[in-house]
């Protein structure tokens, strides 16, 4: 069955949308087995070759690559789907998304620059060009394009939500804290369900030591919402260590360790300060080496090592 399958697939007398249609559930029974990914790359580049103007066999191309998490040959793909069609809006915001997942500064840089040449009105692509200047730091472009992105966002509430989160996010980069958490309100008041903006705003509050029985009501609801979220569960636990709770503390940062794919170093400094804070000064100074390892050029880490024991600051 596999080698007939195969064999319709690459006659040239069946029409596309057959091929295409028989593909698509070929690739969605067979997608999570490797031995089979060579196969189905050659399958995608024999249509290539039939149709090489198709916009469909890019996309078909791009989806498969993105579930496999090649990102670079998936944006690939994308950009010549869009080189043959550049008129569908969402199109290019999954462009942008796939170019940001390359880590690429420059080709999303590209990206964002050829999306708003076809939408320059667009909230989402603005949006999405917003957060790729804050990003990369140029906060000053970051604030005013997402400015202009919550102008057309009309009545959309869910992209106003995130859009204010976001100008929140950058604001409180540049260190203007009151602006940050004002448009941390104005986000939730849009869209209480943000998570990002519960998030982020619990998180700050906590970093800053201000109402945190706040912050710990805001987090609790990330966590409600979505339990198994590493970056949620660090935010309470840090909450939760601001509080003197160290016993509580620990269980979530375990918990957020335990649901982590990351190993960050912002995760491992936190759990050495709440370990050494419930009395195991040795698995402390483990995780503050690991955190050590992944930013070495942080001095109160380096502090901590040497000393073998907590710095506030």
């Amino acid at each position: 069955y596999d080698c007939e399958v195969f064999n319709v697939l690459k006659h040239e007398e069946l029409n596309l949308e057959s091929k295409l249609e028989m593909l698509t559930g070929y690739i969605k029974a067979l997608y999570n087995d490797e031995s089979q990914q060579q196969r189905i790359e050659e399958l995608l580049s024999v249509l290539q070759e039939q149709h090489p103007h198709q916009y469909k066999i890019h996309e078909l191309y791009c989806a498969y690559l993105a579930i496999i998490k090649d990102y670079n040959r998936a944006a690939e793909q994308m950009s010549y789907a869009l080189d043959i069609d550049p008129s569908n809006e969402s199109v290019w915001s999954q462009y942008i998304g796939l170019c940001s997942q390359t880590n690429n500064k420059t080709l999303t840089e590209e990206a964002t620059k050829r999306a708003l040449h076809y939408f320059p009105e667009s909230p989402v692509l603005l949006y999405q060009t917003g957060l790729f200047l804050a990003t990369h730091k140029d906060y000053d472009n970051a604030l005013s394009t997402l400015s202009n992105a919550l102008s057309k966002a009309n009545e959309n509430a869910k992209l106003k939500s995130d859009i204010l989160c976001s100008i929140g996010d950058t604001y409180y980069q540049l260190d203007s804290i009151d602006n940050a958490f004002k448009y941390y309100e104005e986000a939730l008041d849009f869209n209480p369900d943000n998570l990002l903006a519960l998030n982020n705003y619990a998180y700050y509050l906590a970093i800053k030591g201000v109402e945190l029985d706040k912050a710990e009501r805001l987090s609790a609801k990330t966590i409600k919402e979505d339990p198994e979220n590493p970056t949620s569960l660090d935010t309470y636990a840090w909450i939760l260590f601001k509080k003197k709770n160290y016993t509580m503390a620990r269980q979530y940062i375990d918990l957020a360790i335990k649901y982590d794919d990351s190993n960050s170093a912002e995760l491992n400094n936190h759990a050495g300060d709440i370990y050494f804070m419930c009395g195991e000064p040795e698995k402390a100074l483990e995780f503050w080496k690991s955190a050590l390892e992944l930013d070495p050029n942080d001095e109160l880490l380096k502090k901590k090592v040497n000393h073998k024991t907590f710095f506030y600051e």
